[in-house]
Formats: structure tokens, C-alpha cells, sequence
């Protein structure tokens, strides 16, 4: 099975920190699923997000296909390890 990865980037008008608590929530993934996905989270989101976290949810990706999905929270910094680049003066 081949597994693919997506990586994106986005400017947010807030502060780190208020997009790190929202993130960093694994109830906050039905807010970044589509409406029309029917995403329900099943188990697994009852904790802070971790390293080796499992996260089990049903989804309707296709055509009214229902489907449950499982994903592994398989790396996990805490906003403590983020920096900014800095310019020197």
C-alpha cells in the first residue's frame, strides 16, 4: 500500500500560540474536515495529542461512501521546541 503525505503552508492572523492550542486539539479535526464528509470522531480523542496517539473516526469521502478511517499521531513537538528565524540587527 503506497502512503502519501500532504504538506501545506498558510499565513493565520493569529499568534502562535492560539493556533498551537487549536492544532495541537485532536477534537479540533472535525473543524478542518469538510461539512459534507460527515467526519465523526469514534475514539481516541478524549486526550491531549501525543506521539503514538490512535484516532479512529468514520468519514464520507466518496459519494456517500461511509467509511471508518484510523489515523497515527506519528510525531508530536511541543510548541516549547517551535522557534521563529530570527534577522540579525
Amino acid at each position: 500500500m503506497k502512503i502519501y503525505k500532504l504538506h501545506k503552508k498558510q499565513k493565520l492572523p493569529i499568534t502562535l500560540e492560539k493556533a498551537w492550542e487549536f492544532l495541537s486539539n485532536p477534537k479540533n479535526l472535525s473543524n478542518l474536515t469538510p461539512h459534507e464528509m460527515n467526519f465523526t470522531i469514534v475514539s481516541g480523542a478524549d486526550r491531549p495529542m501525543y506521539a503514538g496517539q490512535i484516532i479512529e473516526y468514520s468519514v464520507t469521502p466518496v459519494a456517500g461512501v461511509k467509511s471508518k478511517w484510523i489515523s497515527e499521531i506519528t510525531q508530536y513537538l511541543s510548541l516549547i521546541h517551535i522557534s521563529e528565524p530570527t534577522r540579525p540587527y
